[in-house]
């Protein structure tokens, strides 16, 4: 499969360009409250979509990488999502095979770490 190329005017041309509405469904599982099973639900959800025939992408944007680790991809400081948007690294490079049939992984970005001095979130690596 060929991806088309992010340009300076429209980083996420790209991610328009794909599969039309009607074939591509997008699932986001959030909440501002921890320990609720948002990694959980999006896991099992992600591997039931797969077995049932659709191919599916799991984008693992938790800092702490649980879904990443619970289907054994390697956390990638490259994966940035900051870095995907803007054209600097392309899709297909990013995306690891889970090992399941029809589920594949963009892997966690650790590129985010908790600075413990004053609580912030601060990037490394950009």
């Amino acid at each position: 499969m060929e991806f088309p190329q992010a340009s300076s005017q429209d980083p996420i041309a790209p991610l328009r360009a794909g599969p039309t509405p009607i074939d591509m469904k997008i699932i986001a599982v959030t909440n501002i409250k921890g320990g609720v099973g948002k990694t959980t639900t999006a896991v099992n959800l992600s591997y039931l979509c797969a077995a049932g025939g659709g191919a599916t992408l799991l984008w693992d944007l938790d800092p702490q990488g649980a879904a990443t680790c619970t289907l054994r991809g390697e956390p990638l400081e490259r994966a940035s999502a900051k870095k995907l948007l803007s054209g600097r690294r392309h899709l297909p490079e990013l995306i690891l095979s889970t090992g399941y049939p029809g589920l594949d992984l963009l892997p966690a970005d650790f590129g985010f770490v908790a600075d413990t001095r004053n609580g912030q979130a601060v990037e490394i690596g950009s």
